[in-house]
């Protein structure tokens, strides 16, 4: 700990060196207080693709501006489940192929596709597993889209899309850091350069964040802190360089580069250990390989296991972007535009392996090598200036390539049994491509009541392929094997999507609106092969693709403010009806997406921020979801002769019935010694299923969370420091939960939120 202290005075002194050497070149300015204002701040969106107020944008959206995420100690997109309505958040414990990752409304991601489209800077990023060590950090905003976007984010957007917008290079020069210390020996530090050269033709900025934390999954067969899992090992930098070619041409060039590394996330089996696990067909009686060979009991605690193998993770990702921003002379017919052409590529690579059997015996190790390289572009024209018609147009490519290797192996058991030894690999390589061209025009009827309609065409082409070699369990027993198997597939899809809206502002404080649109998510190519009578994999044949989803979405809302802008209340109800939807399941050893035929999910939702005086902020938001498959047969994954089950009329997963969230902020003015805030966070959730089969025992429970902060603020608003700790209750908070492999006898497997955690942070700015 007084390693912490002394990297905590020693920020203060660079902020104190880093003032006086700022204050020696720049002219004296009169302070700046940071006391709030009287109303309700505006802010500003981008979700139509044009810079819009978000009172005066007929979607549900929820909008945060990046001071706002460091008030409420958001830092990465889980931390959104707890401030969006109808939000939720679980992560990919299964590896790169398994379902998890975002969930609005009741709309899930599956087979490896986000059914959230995710943009950082316009950008849109394809893999659903991608480091985002720098998501929230130095951004000027984030957007949450709730619905389908089916015209301007067209692909992959059944459930709705992100935007996360980076403060881009100004002309003032700005230099900022901040570092972080808490339970769990967490150091997170971070730093912001901005500056400006040849005049303000040509800007730079450079942010840094860096991240040391122990693991939150103790393992009780390690005595170093340094072999528990879910750690952080984590570095980001984004370099931005802003180029003003002309009054009318900028051109921004982007880099990133993000890595984490560490242990791993972590795992955990509920219960006790499985004991009936058939490895030998021709064996009727099962194997009991834990006990045999003397595997210590589970754990209880769901944060503590007994692990032989130490897991590893190094997950590197590379990425450039550049943006043209050209004002256009004016055109014919249609006026002045705009015209911005997005550019990016990407590459990651994410080597990792864990302790698949959970236990301090070498059951079973598995590792996974997966390499992705993207290539996005986007072009769109818009209309600008003010006229009765506005309208947008463009084109998007996507080209992504994949090529993941899954490696399983163990060591040679005790003479209790005979003795296993399991080396399997099996490699997959996909290749997708995706084309669209859209269009959106808004006209106003009168000054307060206009029409929105768009229209996408979207083409998508999957290619896939897999290879896997035999599998022989018992050396000299040729009998005792899983056949090799080998397949490749590829398919097209292609959809009309869009939607029309009506909306009227019946006062300049109030908005009212109704859309019906059509969201639309690519099939998916299955990377598993079909099974024969006898549960053997067929060599040359897949589990086949799998169908698109389409949702027709009928929404309503209302966004209003009262009171000289000091109460903000936005209401929504939305009714969809959604056919195909993709659910990911474990056949075997692999996960597979089927099509859950159809389902229906309506539900309401409301926002509300308030500031009675000038010190107080309360922020208020509730939702209910009724989301309901309405003709799905599938089967219990840990059922070996997969005997058809009837879900239908069992609730969607991720789809908890009502959330709520309230939060509290008072900014104590103490004169020339600054600002003082207090802040109190509460969210309660309803049950959470992650399976369809709805099983008692494959469920969060409902549960509360509260979160507390006191922030300290100078007069000029230039030093900071925060003290917090979240989860004040420490509960263990299941993200996700899946049927592991049946190589250890199908196992329920969970991944939990974080535990309660606390620190200060301490930070300096100048400018």
């Amino acid at each position: 700990m007084a390693l912490h202290w002394a990297r905590l005075a020693g920020t203060a002194g660079a902020c104190a060196l880093l003032a006086s050497a700022v204050a020696s070149s720049a002219p004296a300015q009169e302070p700046d207080a940071v006391a709030p204002k009287r109303g309700i701040e505006e802010i500003v969106v981008t979700a139509e693709k044009r810079e819009t107020y978000l009172q005066d944008t007929p979607l549900a959206i929820s909008a945060f501006s990046g001071e706002e995420l460091d008030s409420a100690g958001a830092i990465e997109i889980e931390d959104l489940t707890f401030s969006v309505p109808n939000f939720h958040f679980g992560r990919n414990i299964g590896g790169p192929t398994a379902a998890g990752g975002i969930t609005i409304r009741g709309v899930s991601s599956a087979g490896g596709d986000r059914s959230t489209a995710f943009h950082v800077d316009g950008v849109y990023i394809n893999s659903a597993s991608a480091p985002e060590v720098l998501t929230f950090f130095d951004v000027q905003r984030v957007e949450v889209l709730r619905g389908p976007q089916g015209t301007l984010y067209g692909r992959n957007a059944t459930g709705g899309a992100i935007n996360v917008i980076s403060n881009p290079p100004t002309d003032e020069f700005e230099a900022s850091a901040d570092v972080q210390l808490g339970n769990y020996d967490k150091i997170r530090s971070r730093a912001v350069l901005n500056a400006p050269f040849v005049g303000d033709r040509l800007l730079a900025r450079l942010s840094l964040v860096q991240e040391d934390r122990d693991g939150f999954q103790r393992n009780l067969n390690s005595d170093r802190r340094a072999h528990d899992a879910d750690d952080a090992r984590d570095f980001g930098a984004r370099l931005q360089g802003l180029l003003r070619v002309t009054d009318d041409i900028d051109l921004t060039v982007r880099g990133t580069y993000a890595h984490r590394g560490g242990v791993g996330f972590a795992n955990k089996i509920l219960g006790d250990y499985p004991t009936e696990i058939y490895l030998d067909p021709d064996v009727e009686d099962p194997l009991d390989l834990y006990a045999a060979n003397g595997a210590s009991p589970n754990p209880a605690d769901k944060r503590e296991a007994r692990l032989d193998h130490i897991g590893n993770r190094d997950e590197n990702q590379w990425g450039v972007n550049t943006e043209l921003d050209w004002a256009l002379p004016e055109i014919p017919w249609l006026g002045p535009a705009n015209l911005t052409a997005l550019f990016s590529y990407s590459t990651r690579n994410d080597m990792r392996d864990l302790d698949s059997d959970l236990s301090d015996i070498p059951l079973l190790v598995i590792s996974f090598d997966d390499e992705v390289r993207e290539i996005v572009s986007e072009v769109r024209i818009a209309s600008a200036g003010d006229s009765k018609l506005e309208w947008l147009a463009g084109i998007f490519f996507l080209d992504s390539t994949e090529d993941l290797t899954i490696s399983g192996r163990s060591l040679p058991f005790s003479a209790t049994i005979p003795a296993l030894e399991l080396t399997t690999t099996q490699v997959t390589e996909r290749d997708d491509q995706s084309v669209a061209i859209f269009g959106q025009a808004t006209y106003s009827i009168l000054d307060s009541l206009r029409i929105t309609g768009g229209l996408r065409y979207s083409y998508d082409r999957k290619k896939a392929s897999f290879v896997q070699p035999p599998v022989f369990l018992f050396p000299g027993d040729e009998d005792a094997f899983i056949p090799g198997s080998s397949a490749a597939d590829s398919k097209n899809w292609d959809a009309v999507t869009g939607k029309i809206a009506l909306d009227w502002e019946v006062r300049d404080e109030n908005l009212l609106y109704v859309s019906v649109s059509r969201g639309y998510k690519a099939g998916v190519i299955n990377t598993a092969p079909e099974l024969d009578g006898d549960g053997e994999p067929i060599d040359g044949s897949a589990i086949p693709p799998v169908d698109p989803e389409f949702i027709w979405a009928y929404e309503a809302g209302s966004k209003n403010r009262f009171f000289d802008d000091r109460l903000q209340l936005n209401l929504t109800g939305f009714y969809y009806d959604y056919d195909d939807l993709q659910v990911t399941v474990v056949v075997e050893n692999a996960f597979v997406t089927q099509s859950a035929a159809a389902a229906t999910i309506w539900g309401f939702e409301a926002e509300l921020v308030s500031r009675p005086w000038r010190e107080l902020t309360l922020i208020a938001n509730g939702a209910y979801l009724n989301a309901k498959y309405d003709d799905f047969i599938g089967f219990r994954e840990e059922d070996p002769s997969r005997e058809p089950v009837d879900f239908s009329g069992n609730d969607l997963t991720r789809a908890p019935r009502y959330t709520f969230n309230v939060a509290a902020q008072y900014d104590f003015d103490i004169g020339r010694w600054g600002v003082l805030s207090p802040r109190a966070q509460f969210y309660a959730s309803d049950d959470v299923y992650f399976r369809s089969a709805n099983d008692p025992s494959d469920k969060q429970d409902n549960y509360t969370k509260t979160d507390l902060r006191l922030s300290w603020r100078s007069q000029d608003g230039d030093f900071w420091v925060d003290a917090f700790v979240d989860n004040l209750g420490d509960v263990d908070v299941i993200q996700s939960q899946i049927v592991g492999s049946s190589l250890i006898g199908w196992p329920l497997t969970t991944a939990l939120d974080e535990p309660r955690t606390y620190g200060v942070r301490l930070g300096c700015r100048f400018d």
